[in-house]
């Protein structure tokens, strides 16, 4: 009776705590202004389930992604047509797509659980590291934002898991499964690729004398499937498609210059993504450095689980210290572009490390359990608060609301308006909206409306300055055209004047 009381005990507090849990996320989900990356992929999305092809209208003039309005190659196709799927479910949104990361980072948080669960053995242990894993800042941000990382993680994860659980006894099964799953993270996005890397290591340091030519070809043949259905897709416009994905792959690969590769790992994605080094985004306010802690305990995790013999020698342990290290070299010497995001790719592998390693210090009492416990509460009232900060600073309606609701009141529907295409979101992807940060150098427009952003259109034009000074100069003499109607922290709403004279001369596509 006692047992069955403290089983049911057990399970209220764990529903309460994820009831907690989700309602953190969808606090930050709604408190959040949507950012360019979730419309470039809710506009295609959108655009399937209503026109019937995948292309980003939004994106009528973008000078960077040919043809990008037609057909989308890159971002990878299949989160797209995961993500029409889901609004055809459920409706579009902006909600509605934050969701669907929210229900991706619990398919990851479940692999993640199993996995650990699988190669130590130890429930107690599984349960605390994906409790580090889950409250994660990295991994609660991606949570509540309508990008793909969740579901590349969420399918690397899972492919991680079904080769080490089925191996032993199924093989074969193992091999088609977790090649499937790694397939599908490499259709949505480039770093599926890191998952190749690490399931290849898997399958080499524990089955490598049980691999054949059978074994090999069984492998093969979810990339047989996909690359076919990719090619297919391809081939509706190779033209474009060969622009799109080469001027989004120049800078992936980093390996041929590993000590800038390691500099530049430092100073553009762990110095930001922890808070030692900005920039920060727009609005950011409050002791960003804090976040500093979690890294060092991340750090402490991964060379406490080197230095302890008992850890050191578990198999499992052993494997887990194998993938933080492909993950890790990955991620500082092949994969190029460096965005924070992606440690929603190694943050994972960092808790886990730090979960095992304070599970071992608990139980084998060398440490104090006060000192073990207040180093963690610190670590995670850090995490955890870093969203609350994010939550009370409000971007949505602080910024993002006040300027959606101007340009709705003022913009006649036949008024031009241009702006970073998450703007889309709240204006309408159907309405007289597009994006264009160099406001009609390229594309020749003349809008009435410029919702300029203090995050990517400023970011555009501050780097134009060095890396194309005449459209710098383009938009300088463009503005001049324009009054300031609006501005708070996260927008500043620039409207033609009626008596602006014709503007001034760009550089048309093509020429």
């Amino acid at each position: 009776m006692n047992s069955s009381h403290m089983s049911r005990k057990w399970y209220g507090v764990t529903f309460l705590a994820v009831v907690l849990y989700c309602a953190l996320l969808v606090a930050h989900a709604l408190t959040r202004r949507p950012w360019t990356d979730e419309a470039m992929f809710a506009d295609p999305a959108f655009t399937l389930i209503s026109k019937g092809y995948l292309g980003c209208p939004v994106e009528e003039f973008a000078y960077a992604w040919p043809n990008l309005a037609r057909h989308v190659y890159m971002p990878f196709p299949l989160n797209l047509v995961v993500l029409a799927g889901w609004f055809k479910i459920v409706g579009f949104g902006l909600i509605q797509q934050r969701v669907l990361s929210m229900l991706w980072t619990g398919i990851l948080l479940f692999s993640i659980y199993r996995l650990i669960g699988v190669l130590l053995q130890d429930a107690r242990t599984a349960l605390w590291c994906t409790v580090l894993v889950a409250l994660d800042y990295q991994i609660m941000v991606a949570g509540s934002f309508g990008r793909y990382d969740p579901m590349v993680a969420a399918l690397g994860f899972c492919g991680y898991l079904l080769y080490l659980s089925l191996r032993e006894k199924h093989l074969h099964l193992a091999l088609i499964l977790a090649n499937t799953a790694v397939m599908l993270a490499g259709t949505t996005h480039p770093n599926g690729l890191l998952y190749f890397f690490g399931l290849s290591v898997l399958v080499l340091y524990h089955d490598r004398r049980r691999l054949g030519w059978r074994q090999v070809a069984l492998s093969a043949v979810p990339y047989v499937a996909g690359g076919l259905v990719w090619g297919a897709y391809v081939m509706q416009d190779p033209r474009t498609a060969i622009a799109q994905l080469s001027s989004s792959s120049w800078n992936r690969v980093s390996i041929l210059h590993p000590w800038l590769a390691l500099k530049r790992e430092i100073l553009l994605r762990h110095g930001p993504g922890f808070g030692l080094i900005g920039p920060h985004s727009a609005g950011t306010r409050g002791p960003v450095q804090l976040k500093a802690v979690p890294l060092l305990a991340y750090v402490s995790g991964v060379i406490g689980c080197c230095a302890v013999p008992a850890l050191r020698r578990h198999p499992g342990c052993r494997t887990l210290l194998l993938l933080t290290m492909v993950h890790l070299l990955y991620l500082t010497f092949f994969e190029g572009i460096k965005f924070a995001f992606y440690l929603e790719h190694l943050n994972p592998l960092y808790a886990v490390m730090l979960g095992i390693f304070t599970a071992w210090l608990w139980r084998s009492g060398r440490a104090p359990k006060l000192a073990v416990a207040s180093a963690m509460a610190l670590v995670l009232a850090i995490e955890v608060g870093g969203i609350v900060m994010r939550v009370r600073i409000n971007t949505y309606g602080e910024h993002y609301a006040p300027a959606l609701a101007f340009v709705k009141r003022h913009a006649s529907p036949k008024d031009l308006v241009v702006g970073s295409p998450d703007f889309g979101f709240g204006y309408g992807f159907e309405s007289n909206f597009r994006d264009d940060p160099l406001v009609g150098f390229n594309s020749g427009v003349v809008p009435e409306f410029i919702v300029w952003d203090a995050d990517i259109y400023q970011d555009e034009f501050d780097k134009n300055a060095l890396t194309k000074p005449d459209a710098h100069r383009y938009i300088v003499a463009m503005l001049r055209q324009y009054d300031s109607v609006f501005h708070n922290d996260g927008y500043t709403i620039y409207r033609r004047r009626a008596d602006a004279g014709p503007p001034p001369p760009g550089e048309p596509f093509g020429k």
